[in-house]
């Protein structure tokens, strides 16, 4: 199976590795450039045939009240405030690729700084892109459609000294994301060792509703 995002684009996210990224496009988007998810609709899925159309129909959806993924890398409509981007310009494909890379890169020292670097943080940073949590990944098996016999890879550079500074400073790093969810936040627990099987968890839950968004800096 060949990679889903284009060589060309793979430097607009240079921190992360580019199997990481490619692994996120597939899984969010299956690659496609315009995908949209409008979160809590009922009934199929918006399929827009151009980029003016995508801004039409996400436009007419978040006036509504709905948020809305966009493109390749599903970045959620209410992160776009924080990331200084416009439906418009998140379509894109490489800003789009470099705003969920931060999204990524933020929710990973965040894990970083709880568990220490490595695999079992990168899979809390991918629970928390689809959940805005950094264990909910687990349980409903978002995380297990990553996870081969070497896992997935780490994060590039960057990030170790964003953590270790935060840590330094005497500075929680706060959650990077608040986002919406259908209950009371929870505890945060040691994720398992071993995520569900990609077979048998459940993977309906799919919430990336963001109410307010705080980046590491």
């Amino acid at each position: 199976m060949g990679p889903v995002i284009p060589a060309t684009l793979l430097a607009c996210a240079l921190n992360v590795s580019p199997v990481t990224l490619d692994a996120v496009a597939r899984v969010e988007s299956g690659g496609n450039l315009l995908a949209l998810n409008v979160n809590r609709l009922l009934g199929p899925q918006p399929r827009p045939a151009s980029v003016a159309d995508a801004v039409r129909i996400a436009e007419s959806y978040i006036a509504l009240g709905y948020s809305v993924d966009i493109g390749l890398m599903q970045v959620n409509s209410r992160n776009l405030p924080a990331l200084g981007d416009t439906i418009e310009q998140v379509l894109d494909p490489c800003t789009n690729i470099a705003a969920g890379g931060r999204i990524l890169t933020a929710n990973y020292a965040d894990a970083a700084r709880r568990m220490g670097e490595g695999q079992p943080a990168l899979q809390a940073a991918l629970s928390a892109y689809n959940t805005g949590n950094l264990s909910a990944g687990f349980r409903n098996g978002y995380v297990a459609r990553y996870v081969g016999p070497g896992g997935v890879p780490a994060l590039a550079g960057g990030v170790r000294q964003v953590a270790a500074s935060m840590t330094a400073a005497g500075r929680p790093v706060a959650p990077p994301l608040a986002f919406h969810r259908p209950g009371p936040a929870e505890p945060w627990p040691t994720p398992p060792k071993a995520p569900p099987s990609p077979y048998t968890a459940d993977i309906a839950i799919d919430f990336k509703e963001a109410s307010s968004v705080q980046f590491v800096q």
